[in-house]
């Protein structure tokens, strides 16, 4: 098929499309697009294949809180099935779960995600990413901390079993995968995302304190959205729209540019490739 043709297809589907849409948000322009993210700090380190039907458990930095835990409860009841402690001899872990209903997660006691997790589709392409977290979500400071209060006092937590009584957590999930994570000094951290359309990641967070004199308190968030890794996401909006559609069919007409990460998130089908089957799968997904 030569190029006019093609371009022919592509205008046609592009206004068919913009009709479709337009009672959704806007997209955003060109430049909009790019400033985004076009400063994120980030850098894929690997990919990685893991199967339907088992949770994965991966560490990212030292320093992990002992008393780690995460939870699986029934979809319809509410009832533990499963706990996992996060301990690890090597990098990873991992526990088999073959409830077709999907399970809710909790980690140190966190509240329950306010989506379903299915195991029996998480399987596929996972991809291995170093990030600075206050690129992403500005819950967090630069260095990677978090300021909480605890019993009336403020504290920077950095994640990990700081000794003195101060103790923190951060787990990342994205699918099968959970990262429970101590960023560095500059705030980076290593996390596993799902490469599936749509598939979102998100994190939990708890801080304690405890001492001989106050009892121990615990603060945090549960199911909060990292935003900006979603496949489909194009706009890094936090969802997957037909604009995000519309946005992938302007940068194959060469109407429009994408950042890096842009372009990884509009690679629905995860070819290696931006192009027409990106836009559709993407404008399915949106109209599901």
């Amino acid at each position: 098929m030569n190029k006019k043709i093609i371009t022919s297809i592509l205008c046609a589907a592009l206004a068919a499309l913009s009709v479709t849409s337009s009672s959704a948000a806007q997209p955003i322009e060109k430049n909009e697009a790019v400033a985004s993210s076009s400063s994120s700090n980030y850098i894929i380190l690997k990919s990685e294949a893991l199967q339907n039907n088992y949770s994965y458990f991966f560490k990212s930095g030292a320093n992990l809180p002992n008393d780690t835990v995460a939870e699986f409860r029934n979809v319809n009841t509410g009832e533990t099935v499963l706990k996992q402690k996060f301990d690890f001899s090597g990098e990873s872990t991992s526990c088999y779960l073959p409830d077709p209903n999907g399970y809710h997660y909790r980690v140190n006691g966190g509240g329950s995600l306010s989506r379903v997790i299915n195991l029996t589709q998480a399987g596929g392409k996972y991809q291995k990413i170093r990030l600075k977290l206050s690129d992403f979500s500005d819950y967090f400071m630069s260095n990677g901390k978090r300021e909480a209060t605890i019993l009336g006092n403020k504290h920077y937590f950095n994640f990990s079993d700081e000794g003195n009584g101060y103790s923190s957590s951060l787990v990342f999930i994205s699918g099968g995968a959970m990262t429970s994570v101590a960023p560095d000094i500059a705030g980076m951290a290593e996390i596993y995302v799902s490469t599936k359309l749509g598939e979102k990641t998100t994190f939990i967070t708890s801080f304690s304190y405890t001492s001989s004199t106050d009892m121990e308190s615990r603060t945090g968030t549960a199911g909060t959205d990292f935003t900006g890794l979603t496949i489909g996401d194009v706009d890094k909006n936090g969802s997957v729209r037909l604009s995000d559609a519309i946005l992938i069919q302007k940068y194959i007409l060469d109407l429009s540019s994408f950042d890096s990460l842009s372009k990884r998130n509009a690679d629905a089908n995860q070819n290696g490739k931006v192009n027409l089957l990106d836009a559709i799968a993407v404008q399915k997904y949106a109209i599901k």
